[in-house]
């Protein structure tokens, strides 16, 4: 139970606690307190049923007519999905969560700047990159790779299909007769 204290039959927060004695004390120090990803996730998600205007009962986000990538349970083990509506404008009023939001965002790039986004081509939900040249989502990606696969390899037949048969014609012997009588 780290950062809790046990106290009778509940649990009290660090931070309540932390909240209370500077309060009683006087202290106007800021004390900031951690708290894991998961952690951040469920206030996340909490912040953006209650506070999004573009969140609906259906779980779907309004602007993007797709769940919501802040709530998608595929992408919650993974790195922090951003979503720039609520970075914008659900945030700043919450300076706290706001200020944990951005520590270990940077903390995930390790390099200070915002993880490289893009939006899929193929369903536009955001996610983020790993290439450059990244168009489509992990989800995304398998369809459009099997459909750029089929494309090509019906390419490939069309094309072996039409040289077998201006081979066939080279070897039919009528074919042979006309270029032998045109040689003459």
């Amino acid at each position: 139970m780290k950062g809790h204290l046990k106290l009778g039959n509940g649990r009290v927060s660090s931070s309540a606690i932390l909240t209370s004695v500077s309060g009683v004390l006087g202290i106007s120090r800021k004390v900031v307190i951690r708290i894991t990803r998961q952690q951040l996730r469920r206030k996340i998600a909490h912040t953006v049923k209650q506070d999004c205007a573009n969140f609906s009962m259906r779980k779907t986000c309004l602007l993007l007519d797709q769940p919501c990538p802040l709530l998608q349970p595929g992408i919650r083990n993974g790195p922090l999905t951003r979503c720039i509506y609520f970075e914008e404008a659900v945030l700043p009023h919450l300076a706290p969560l706001e200020a944990e939001y951005r520590r270990q965002l940077n903390r995930l790039t390790q390099r200070g700047g915002p993880l490289p986004t893009a939006r899929c081509q193929s369903c536009h939900v955001p996610f983020m990159k790993t290439g450059r040249n990244q168009k489509f989502c992990p989800s995304c990606r398998d369809r459009q790779r099997k459909k750029a696969q089929a494309k090509a390899s019906r390419a490939y037949r069309r094309r072996k299909a039409k040289n077998s048969a201006v081979a066939k014609d080279l070897c039919n012997p009528e074919m042979m007769e006309i270029d032998r009588i045109g040689t003459f």
